[in-house]
């Protein structure tokens, strides 16, 4: 996956994992990112066109979101405090997503 972005900014910390908002693609990216990070869910929301699921890891809560018209994207939760934990676990995941292949 080649084409991730990590935008970070004063107001927005996000990494944009794939313009592609497959249902199949935003499974797999949910199950890798929790294996290779030892997360467990939290809260998963699934409408007609978006999902956000709450993926916990450590002390940190990030959503991964799919959303029909953008894609599926990665952010630390609303309620999320640490934005120095959020950004590292952001880093390491777009490290991790730039090497992965996915078989969707």
């Amino acid at each position: 996956m080649n084409n991730i972005r990590l935008l970070q900014t004063p107001e927005r910390l996000e990494l944009q994992i794939s313009d592609d908002s497959a249902w199949g693609l935003f499974d797999e990216i949910a199950s890798v990112l929790q294996r290779e990070f030892s997360g467990s869910w939290g809260e998963q929301v699934d409408g007609i066109d978006q999902r956000y699921w709450d993926l916990k890891i450590e002390k940190v809560t990030l959503t991964l979101h799919l959303e029909h018209y953008s894609g599926i994207t990665l952010f630390p939760s609303s309620a999320e405090l640490d934005k120095v934990a959020s950004g590292i676990l952001l880093e390491k995941a777009h490290r991790f997503l730039t090497s992965y292949d996915p078989a969707v």
